[in-house]
């Protein structure tokens, strides 16, 4: 994988867009990410991830905000990343979730994570993945790492393998765990357990069912289990001693179970015999019975003899008279029929009499007469009414007409007052025109000056952040110069002192070499091997050790001197590229300035907000009085239309009224009063002929009706006096005496047919030929075939309680078995497979006896890849310390260390000891980290699948090491670029911007940090 290029979009500290261009930068191979502390150098790291990934490296992934603080609103974050992969060459874009301004409206809403994929196709590019699924499976099959190795890989971050040096064994184990996946060993190891103790449940189950299948066996057959099978029952069921036991008492269940059923059979055999005695001495008992019951019945029967012939005359005479009785009912209905049309007859001509006009003496005579001459006269009357209601309409035309002048005349008035309120409101719609229109020209001349005024504010916003920057420097370079001038003091006095000590070392240096002459052994000055006045150190002379510890102090305080200027330095130059024009505004007159700015812009802002909703009313008004002018011409046509209706309306009442005059004849009388006396008289008249004809109809009807009842009441009467003669009666009156209320007569042929039925069943039993058998032969003692029945049931119940509950247990028992085999042959193979689980559980959590070094398995294997990063790191380590370093891996615990496997220490070959990683200075840590998290590079990518990284990123810890220990572990950096790889080292160390030409320098302002790409002589 090699990077190309990389562009950041409000994401991070980055405000606007910030291209970087890898292809220049690794050009020479190796390259300084550079600026100062917060200025963002880091965030180019996270860039990268975040665009592979959708997420930042583990150490910093708790970052939720990842939009730049410094972006103008509305501004989106994104990152895109160009980078090729072997032949392919692919883009990735993603932006992070955020909140945006609404569109509509105040408030936020958020904005999706999104994430697009190209890849450059015949020099354009194309579009292969569109969400994070599968932008995430393709970043897997082009780099075969996870996020976590990916950020081991490329980024190297030194300072969590400070960490991981000097970590437990616990600590170490998950970051390797991590970055190696080893999770499938510590799941293969977690499955061995929990098949152990599965398989040991299920042998449980199984001991468990097997004892209860023993009890239930114990139950059933009253005999105790042995206690060899309950105390021990794996070896029991194993040897078979569970089964032998269990088919023994299947055994001899079996023989019970015969035994008894043959004495059931025996005893039901003794049943069926004094069955059958009783049986036939109950017959016996019932024949003779039955006889003496039916001599009796005959007896009773004959003493009612008499009254049964009675009984039956009397039923005879009420089924002639039935008949007649209908008829006589008929005839009685009739008649009161009769009586009551009659009655009704007199009360309404009566009533007829009482209604008709005073002055119709014809009608009231004709009342007297027949039914048709008072028809005729009701007929008469309706004509007269119909005529005078014809003339109804004409009266109530007029009235409508009349009506109908009056509203057209209110309707003519409300419309002359309409069209006077709607001229008002045009002339008034008109006015409010004319004076929005002014306002609308007022507000557009005060808003065109926003642009010019914003722009007028934008400038001074520069020019006081200028100022606050230009002071904010100057305060720095006033600390930077204290800084400066500390360090050449400190550094005046550790050369003074370094100075001091060689000086007292040279002159007590015979002294020194006295110390290492011994006897027999040349003096390394003249050679003789006789020493008699050797030189005695004197109190407090330095040594060595001495020298070398101020010569390191001077050097460190050289360094702090060089970090002092090159500080200064820096801020100088960006005080002398902020350098203020001569003549120019300061911050107060700048301050004020703005203020009047703001000022002016406030009002052309305000008036551009007015100015669009004075549109809007000026459009309004505009409308409101082109719709009153609508509104007017169509009032004074309306009005123009309701005059012709009028003139209309009054022709037609015109006309009406002497039509109707002429018709009745009443010219002479005033028009009003003419025509309210004619629809009286024309009403009322109408209302007399109509009651007259409603009441001869009812007089007619009642004498109709009275004429036909008479008729029907002889009728009926002359019938029922035929049918009482036919039926064998004097009369009607005879035939009706003679009738039986229903119930009774039905009760009497009831009790007629009941003694009939009585007589033909007992004439029937003493005919029979079985109860004249009984009565001549010999009678059985029914008492003593009962006795010997109940004896025999009772024997043959107790036997057949006896033989189920003998075939019950056999039954149980021979279950009991079967089930038991069943268990015992599932649990065989589970006694099997949980040995062998207990022995492969145990080597795999390191508590076998064949586990010599009590190690897991996930933690064996931690172990050899942990061998394998330490082999890969010795070789850059190797290299880095001068051949003075060498990390080893040991299997044996630490103190408190309950895993084992995963402990490193640091062999010093100089002075050939073994030290703790915690015992190395700042320096060594960093150049020992430094090679582990190479070697751990190196084997993570070996594992992955071997993926070729063509850029990588050392981020920070060059502060520590002297000028010697930089110089080498640049060289091992170095090394890294063959084959065309690109390394680039992200540091603030001064003594790396002179050793490496190509820099990426990152600069925080207060509007956000900006990049620069600077090239110089190494």
């Amino acid at each position: 994988m090699r990077l190309h290029s990389l562009s950041l979009t409000a994401f991070g500290p980055f405000a606007g867009t910030t291209e970087v261009d890898f292809d220049d930068l690794g050009a020479s191979g190796v390259f300084l990410l550079c600026g100062d502390t917060g200025a963002g150098k880091t965030t180019v790291l996270d860039a990268v991830c975040f665009a592979l990934y959708g997420d930042l490296p583990s150490r910093r992934a708790k970052a939720k905000q990842l939009r730049s603080h410094f972006a103008a609103d509305g501004v989106g974050p994104s990152v895109r990343l160009e980078a090729s992969f072997a032949e392919r060459r692919l883009r990735f874009t993603r932006s992070p979730a955020w909140q945006r301004p609404k569109r509509r409206g105040t408030g936020l809403t958020e904005e999706k994570a999104k994430v697009l994929v190209e890849e450059l196709r015949d020099e354009s590019w194309v579009a292969v993945a569109g969400r994070p699924d599968e932008a995430g499976l393709l970043v897997d099959d082009l780099l075969g790492m996870t996020k976590d190795q990916f950020d081991q890989v490329v980024l190297l971050p030194q300072g969590q393998f400070d960490s991981f040096l000097s970590a437990s064994a616990e600590d170490r184990q998950q970051v390797l765990t991590k970055l190696f996946a080893t999770h499938r060993f510590e799941a293969v190891q977690r499955w061995l357990v929990e098949r152990r103790s599965v398989l040991r449940r299920e042998g449980e189950a199984h001991a468990s069912r097997v004892s209860a299948l023993l009890h239930r066996l114990s139950e059933a057959t009253g005999t105790a289990v042995p206690v060899e099978l309950v105390e021990r029952p794996d070896e029991a069921a194993a040897s078979g001693s569970t089964s032998t036991w269990a088919h023994a008492l299947q055994q001899a269940a079996v023989e019970q179970s015969e035994a008894t059923q043959r004495e059931h059979t025996a005893a039901g055999d003794a049943l069926t015999s004094a069955r059958t005695a009783l049986d036939a001495a109950r017959i016996h008992a019932d024949l003779v019975r039955r006889h003496a019951a039916a001599c009796a019945e005959l007896d009773r029967l004959g003493a009612g003899e008499e009254r049964a012939e009675r009984d039956e005359r009397r039923v005879a005479d009420a089924a002639r008279a039935a008949a007649v009785a209908v008829r006589a009912e008929r005839a009685e209905a009739a008649r009161r029929t009769a009586d009551c049309a009659e009655r009704e007859a007199v009360r309404v001509l009566s009533g007829v009499q009482a209604s008709l006009p005073g002055d119709d003496e014809a009608g009231r005579q004709a009342t007297a007469d027949s039914a048709e001459e008072i028809g005729t006269r009701a007929d008469e009357a309706a004509r007269r009414a119909t005529f005078a209601e014809a003339l109804a309409p004409h009266v109530e035309e007029l009235s409508d007409l009349r009506r109908e002048l009056d509203r057209l005349d209110e309707r003519i008035t409300a419309a002359d007052h309409e069209l006077e309120s709607l001229d008002a409101r045009a002339r008034t719609s008109a006015e409010d025109e004319a004076r929005l229109d002014a306002r609308v020209l007022a507000l557009e001349a005060t808003a065109a000056g926003i642009d010019e005024a914003r722009t007028a504010l934008h400038d001074v916003d520069r020019s006081l952040s200028r100022h606050a920057r230009v002071a904010e420097l100057e305060g720095l370079a006033r600390t930077a110069r204290d800084r400066l001038h500390a360090a050449d003091e400190a550094r005046a006095v550790a050369r003074e002192r370094r100075d001091d000590l060689r000086e007292r070392r040279l002159l007590g240096m015979a002294a020194e070499l006295a110390c290492r002459v011994a006897d027999g052994t040349g003096c390394p000055v003249c050679g003789s091997h006789d020493h008699p006045h050797l030189a005695v150190p004197a109190p407090g002379a330095p040594t060595e050790a001495d020298e070398r510890a101020a010569q390191v102090a001077a050097d460190d305080a050289e360094s702090a001197q060089q970090v002092a200027r090159e500080e200064l330095s820096g801020v100088e130059s960006t005080l002398r590229g902020l350098a203020v024009e001569p003549g120019a505004l300061g911050p107060l007159e700048l301050a004020e300035q703005r203020r009047d700015l703001q000022q002016a812009l406030d009002t052309a802002t305000t008036a551009a907000a007015d100015l669009v909703s004075a549109r809007e009313r000026l459009r309004a008004s505009a409308e409101e009085r082109s719709r009153h002018d609508r509104d007017l011409a169509a009032m004074r046509s309306s009005r123009s239309g309701l005059a012709e209706q009028r003139e209309t309306a009054a022709r037609r009442t015109d006309a009406t009224a002497g039509r109707l005059r002429g018709m009745l004849g009443a010219e002479e009388v005033d028009e009003a009063a003419a025509d309210a006396d004619l629809a009286t008289a024309v009403r009322e008249f109408t209302d007399r002929q109509r009651q007259a004809a409603d009441s001869l109809r009812l007089a007619r009807t009642a004498l109709e009706r009275r004429d036909r009842e008479r008729a029907a009441a002889a009728s009926a009467e002359q019938e029922a006096d035929a049918a009482a003669v036919d039926a064998g009666f004097a009369d009607r009156a005879e035939a009706v005496a003679a009738v039986i209320p229903t119930e009774r007569l039905e009760a009497l042929r009831d009790e007629l047919r009941t003694r009939a039925d009585a007589s033909a069943a007992a004439r029937q039993v003493l005919a029979d030929p079985d109860v004249r058998a009984a009565l001549g032969g010999e009678r059985p003692d029914l008492t003593r075939a009962e006795a010997a029945h109940d004896e025999a049931a009772d024997l043959d119940a107790v036997s057949l309680t006896r033989a189920t509950r003998a075939r019950e247990r056999e039954r149980a028992v021979r279950a009991h078995v079967a089930a038991l085999g069943a268990v015992l042959a599932d649990w065989a193979p589970v006694r099997e497979s949980l040995e062998v689980a207990r022995a492969m559980a145990e080597l795999a959590e390191g508590k076998g006896v064949q586990n010599h070094r009590a190690m897991s398995l996930s933690a064996y294997v931690l172990s050899a890849r942990l061998s394998q990063v330490v082999a890969a790191a010795n070789e850059r380590l190797t290299l880095m310390s001068d051949s003075r370093y060498v990390l080893e891996h040991t299997a044996e615990r630490s103190v408190g260390d309950r895993r084992g496997g995963l402990s490193l220490l640091v062999r010093d070959e100089w002075t050939d000891e073994v030290r703790d990683p915690v015992t190395l200075s700042g320096g060594e840590t960093f150049v020992v980290s430094l090679a582990l998290a190479l070697g751990l590079a190196d084997v993570v990518t070996a594992e992955s699948g071997g993926t070729r990284i063509d850029t990588l990123f050392v981020d920070e810890g060059f502060g520590s090491l002297d000028p010697d220990t930089l110089e080498l572990v640049m060289d091992s950096l170095d090394d890294l670029r063959e084959g065309g790889r690109v390394v680039g080292v992200v540091s603030h160390v001064p003594e790396l911007r002179s050793r490496i030409g190509t820099q990426l320098a990152v600069t925080k302002e207060r509007d956000g940090s900006s990049v620069a790409v600077v090239h110089a002589s190494a």
